[in-house]
């Protein structure tokens, strides 16, 4: 009976690590009404409701910085604002950046990873902004009509569309010129670059989703879709693979972009659904909707086919309208598994009658990590 009784405990503190250790599991979501909220999807706990101010406008766009200590949000009204935490959970934002930056209504709009600068899609322009100099302002002409713009990861690549025509301009960042257009055979409403600015995903009006190579502007492959409506699509890590919400249907698709084929088509939303991202490693993906409802769903293997629902987070008023997960960096994610793999060996030792110490400490453990009584 005592060994079962320690099978259970160590059971129970293996999951127990295993979820404090995960990747991306911070995530921050924008409604309608401006209201930003940070949550923890282990535990579905929504760790801070950022304080925006009176009269907001609808939430554009969520960036975390690359050490997932700062935030930065784009307003339909043309307000940046950027918030920072020293604990890393949030509870203590603070805003350290703030400018109204247009007097025009703001379509789009992509940070850089470090949140010094800024694309702004607007009405025939397109606006970079120098946060670090103060909001110092680049324009460029992109067309007509409200303007959808879309960034690598290194910032030398945009790719752009304008919602009156079938044109996709792509452009060399650093010298602000237009390199190449490409024409759709439909009316263009987003665009979206991979994070290496090698394929560029297009959404037309009546929910067309094709999937260019950026270099030579061929068409990779053109979804084969059902549903007349496409959100805010996103590509994975490696761009391999890309989700689509499916608006009105209420669903959420992954697709492979190598062979155009359906991994998997995700359920259980109960509002039409207009944003979905995938997180630093691709192993995750948060969908909103528009009740208000986050939706996290999770791979195990990396394919997407055996894709399930891990977290719902409810607790905003309006419908979603912007999410972003916190990343976590490469040397940090070996610390939390070499730290998980001391306590694992220790736990099986206390198992199997070696002794072991009552205290543990790991690298990148914050405070030591006590033993239950009834495993000594």
């Amino acid at each position: 009976m005592k060994n079962f009784y320690k099978t259970c405990a160590i059971t129970l503190m293996l999951l127990f690590f295993s979820s404090r250790n995960c990747v991306g599991a911070i995530v921050a979501s924008g409604d309608l009404d401006g209201k930003i909220r940070i949550w923890d999807t282990e535990t579905r706990h929504c760790n801070a409701e950022l304080e925006v101010g009176e009269a907001e406008h609808a939430v554009v766009s969520l960036a975390f910085s690359s050490n997932g200590k700062e935030l930065a949000s784009l307003f339909r009204d043309g307000k940046i604002k950027i918030w920072k935490t020293e604990s890393g959970v949030w509870d203590d934002a603070a805003p350290v950046f703030e400018q109204v930056a247009f007097n025009e209504e703001v379509s789009s709009g992509a940070f850089n990873y470090d949140l010094t600068k800024l694309a702004v899609g607007l009405s025939w322009d397109i606006k970079i902004i120098d946060i670090k100099k103060g909001g110092s302002v680049e324009e460029l002409r992109a067309g007509s009509g409200e303007i959808h713009v879309s960034l690598s990861r290194d910032w030398k690549i945009m790719a752009s569309s304008s919602e009156d025509g079938p044109l996709i301009k792509i452009w060399n960042v650093e010298e602000g010129v237009c390199v190449k257009n490409l024409e759709e055979g439909f009316r263009v409403q987003e665009v979206i670059l991979s994070l290496d600015g090698k394929r560029l995903a297009s959404v037309g009006d009546y929910g067309e989703v094709k999937i260019r190579d950026v270099k030579t502007g061929d068409c990779i492959v053109e979804l084969a879709r059902e549903g007349s409506f496409v959100g805010s699509p996103d590509f994975n890590q490696d761009g391999t693979k890309l989700v689509v919400p499916s608006g009105y249907s209420k669903k959420v698709e992954v697709w492979d972009v190598e062979t155009g084929k359906l991994v998997k088509k995700l359920e259980g939303h109960k509002k039409e659904v207009f944003i979905a991202v995938f997180n630093s490693d691709g192993t995750r993906l948060a969908s909103g909707d528009g009740d208000g409802v986050i939706k996290v769903w999770k791979t195990v293997d990396g394919t997407w086919g055996d894709a399930k629902l891990f977290a719902t987070l409810t607790g905003h008023a309006r419908g979603i309208s912007a999410v972003a997960f916190s990343p976590v960096d490469d040397s940090e994610t070996e610390i939390r598994k070499e730290a998980e793999q001391e306590r694992i060996k220790f736990l099986l030792e206390r198992m199997e009658g070696i002794p072991g110490k009552s205290i543990i400490t790991t690298p990148g453990a914050r405070k030591p990590v006590a033993v239950p009584r009834f495993l000594k």
